[in-house]
């Protein structure tokens, strides 16, 4: 089959794909799913981020960890473009961007790897690029590994796999770049709801999910439904593939219901505590930050039992023992913090993953959290500017809760004074 305009091996190219956080990546989140427990890993670990988008989370990942090393991987010119200019404002030394093709990729030519992301891959590319993929993880892992997958299985709801046949086929036969095609196919999808002749789908079905679709940005469309190769993946399949290079299903969570068959996995190689952090003792207690829930603290030892098992990312915060960051980390956080507030990203609503000092993961902020984090960077605390921009955004409980810090010193270390702030007064239940 002849290949579509703006594509390479059949994966959309001549449009970017949109900025996104997958705490669910991070070396914290494979450790503590597979662990069952909180893991923070050792300090100089390397990681890969495969098909890594705008980089957005591994970016974050290079702040948090100074003495790690972060390989961002995409084929895509703009989001290389983008990451190794977002790096260098935030001076990530320690981050490095790539833009390869899987199928120029030799076995082990960029050394091994502790940790491996692949989010949102093997789903969407076609099957000689996925053992490409597998030959070059082959020589591209430590004795002691983890790699992650997110994927489709056959689970998935058919009517996600109807919309998509329909959308695809009139994508398909339009003409242009891959943006124009788009927009061509949708109109073509309004006539055919129209005269209500959805192919697999009833009228209001295929209106429903094609208004919910049509909502969603353009370019989550293109990489998410219109790649030549999306395809569900059995799970039996891929394990027994990645058994063959001795790789396990150590964990797996796949969703339900309308988003039923989307698949996380976890596989491990080896010995994966040995990629556990050995001076445990730095830390006392753990804070769990969960979208619509308050904080919860326990003892570090002891962590909450929701950890790995909430269907919502948690953002885990390892507090250490009256002791302050180290001056690197901090400097890190700092500029990352900086650059990643003041960054364009899709839209004002997007969530941008904030970096504080001894957090395992970034933690998602709101429009609002934006601006109430930008003061304490700036070492003030909310004003009433701040107080009139929470009732301008309906969060009136808010607005009480940053009164209480009128008078309060000002933090020595904007960082470190978050931990508590964000453990007591942002309001967690507007996310």
């Amino acid at each position: 089959m002849e290949e579509l305009p703006g594509k390479i091996h059949g994966y959309i190219r001549d449009e970017p794909y949109i900025y996104g956080y997958y705490p669910e990546t991070l070396p914290e989140s494979m450790l503590g799913n597979v662990l069952g427990r909180p893991g923070r890993p050792k300090d100089d670990f390397r990681y890969l981020d495969l098909g890594c988008g705008f980089g957005v989370t591994s970016s974050l990942l290079a702040a948090l960890y100074p003495c790690a090393e972060v390989v961002q991987l995409d084929f895509n010119p703009v989001h290389i473009a983008s990451i190794q200019a977002f790096n260098s404002s935030s001076g990530l030394d320690n981050a490095i961007a790539l833009q390869r093709d899987i199928f120029s990729l030799e076995s082990g030519e960029l050394g091994e790897f502790d940790f491996v992301s692949g989010h949102g891959l093997l789903s969407w590319i076609a099957e000689d690029v996925r053992a490409a993929l597998f030959s070059f993880l082959r020589g591209s892992l430590k004795p002691d590994a983890l790699v992650f997958f997110s994927y489709l299985t056959p689970r998935l709801d058919p009517r996600l796999t109807a919309f998509r046949t329909t959308l695809y086929r009139t994508f398909a036969a339009a003409s242009g770049g891959s943006l124009d095609r788009l927009h061509r196919a949708l109109e073509s999808c309004l006539v055919l709801l129209q005269e209500g002749s959805w192919p697999g789908l009833g009228r209001d079905e295929a209106r429903e999910l094609l208004l919910q679709f049509m909502e969603r940005s353009p370019r989550y469309l293109l990489h998410e439904f219109l790649n030549d190769d999306w395809c569900p993946i059995d799970p039996k399949e891929l394990r027994r593939c990645l058994t063959a290079d001795d790789l396990s299903s150590r964990f797996q969570y796949e969703e339900e219901g309308f988003q039923s068959g989307y698949c996380r996995e976890v596989f491990g190689k080896g010995d994966v505590t040995k990629l556990l952090h050995k001076d445990v003792t730095r830390y006392s207690h753990y804070l769990e930050c969960i979208p619509g829930k308050r904080p919860v603290l326990s003892d570090y030892q002891a962590p909450p039992a929701s950890v790995g098992t909430d269907d919502k990312p948690a953002a885990g915060i390892y507090l250490h023992e009256g002791s302050s960051a180290q001056p690197l980390l901090l400097s890190s956080l700092s500029r990352y913090n900086r650059t990643i507030l003041d960054s364009r990203l899709s839209d004002e609503k997007s969530f941008r993953p904030l970096a504080i000092a001894g957090a395992g993961q970034g933690l998602r902020l709101t429009p609002v959290q934006q601006e109430i984090i930008r003061a304490f960077l700036v070492g003030r605390v909310p004003t009433a500017i701040l107080d009139q921009l929470l009732l301008k955004r309906g969060l009136g409980d808010a607005v009480e809760r940053h009164r209480t810090l009128e008078g309060a010193p000002e933090p020595g270390s904007p960082e470190l004074s978050l931990l508590e702030f964000l453990s007591d007064r942002i309001p967690y239940s507007y996310y």
